[in-house]
C-alpha cells in the first residue's frame, strides 16, 4: 500500500491511499496534482547517511567509513511534493536522491535482523546540500541543515512494494540526469537502524536515509527536480536560489 497524507478541500489534514496519481480517502477521489500533498510523516528527527556506496566512494576519493557516517537534519528542513526548495543567498546547491526509511513505533538497540518490525515504510529524499565547503562547519549544520533542505514524499510505499535494491531515476526539467539503483551498500538499512539506535532512542514517524548511490548534481535556480525511486513513486520539487 502507498498511503500519503493531503489537505483536502476544507483545508483538513487527510490520510489516504495512492492509485496511479489519485488519492482515495473515505470513498472519495481526488487528484493528487490538484491537492496539496504533505510530508508523509512528522518526524521529530531526521538521520541521513553520508558515504554508503562504494562506488561513489571510489568516484569521490574519500576515505571508505568502518561504520556508518551518520548526520542529524531537523524538522525545520523538510518540504514536500511540489513544494520549492530555497538555498540560501549567494550559494549554489546539489541534489542527492535517497531513500528514506520510515519508522513505525518506538525504538532502541535494534538488532541487525530485527529491522523489520520497527519500520512502517519508505519515501523518496532529496539530501539537498551546499555545493561550496563552508569552514567551521563539522555538524553540516549549514551545508545540509537549512530551511527547506530535505524535500520528502509524495507517499509511504509499505516494505513489500520496494525491491531491495530498487531502480532510481533522477530527471531535471524533465531530462533524466542519473539512472542508477541501490545496490553496493557499505552498511544494509539493518545495520544502519542498528548503529542509530545504539545511541539515539528513534519515535514513530522519524526517518533515516541510505545515502545515495550518485555523484551529486548541481541544481539552478527554478529547476524542477524528479526522483523517482521503483516502488515508491516520483518526489517532485522545485529549486530557487535567494538573491
Amino acid at each position: 500500500m502507498k498511503s500519503v497524507r493531503f489537505r483536502d478541500d476544507g483545508g483538513y489534514a487527510r490520510e489516504g491511499t495512492w492509485e496511479n496519481g489519485t488519492i482515495k480517502f473515505c470513498g472519495k477521489s481526488y487528484d493528487a496534482d490538484g491537492v496539496e500533498i504533505l510530508p508523509p510523516s512528522n518526524p521529530s528527527k531526521i538521520i541521513a547517511t553520508g558515504f554508503n556506496y562504494q562506488d561513489l566512494i571510489d568516484r569521490l576519493g574519500v576515505k571508505t567509513p568502518n561504520r556508518p557516517r551518520l548526520f542529524f537534519k531537523t524538522p525545520n528542513t523538510i518540504t514536500s511534493h511540489n513544494k520549492i526548495a530555497e538555498v540560501p543567498a549567494g550559494l549554489s546547491a546539489v541534489y542527492e536522491g535517497e531513500i528514506g526509511v520510515i519508522i513505525g513505533k518506538q525504538c532502541r538497540n535494534v538488532k541487525v535482523g530485527e529491522e523489520r518490525e520497527y519500520i512502517a515504510g519508505f519515501t523518496c529524499v532529496d539530501d539537498i546540500s551546499i555545493a561550496e565547503e563552508l569552514e567551521d562547519d563539522p555538524g553540516a549544520v549549514r551545508k545540509s541543515g537549512f530551511d527547506t533542505a530535505t524535500p520528502i514524499g509524495p507517499v509511504m510505499a509499505s516494505m513489500d512494494l520496494v525491491p531491495e535494491c530498487p531502480d532510481m531515476e533522477i530527471r531535471i526539467n524533465g531530462k533524466v540526469e542519473r539512472s542508477t539503483n541501490f545496490s553496493g551498500q557499505l552498511f544494509s538499512m539493518g545495520e544502519i537502524l542498528a548503529e542509530i539506535t545504539k545511541y539515539i532512542t528513534l519515535e514513530p514517524g522519524d526517518i533515516f536515509t541510505t545515502g545515495t548511490p550518485i555523484e551529486p548534481g548541481l541544481v539552478s535556480d527554478g529547476d524542477i527536480v524528479e526522483i523517482y525511486i521503483e516502488g515508491i513513486e516520483t518526489l517532485r520539487h522545485g529549486i530557487r536560489l535567494a538573491k
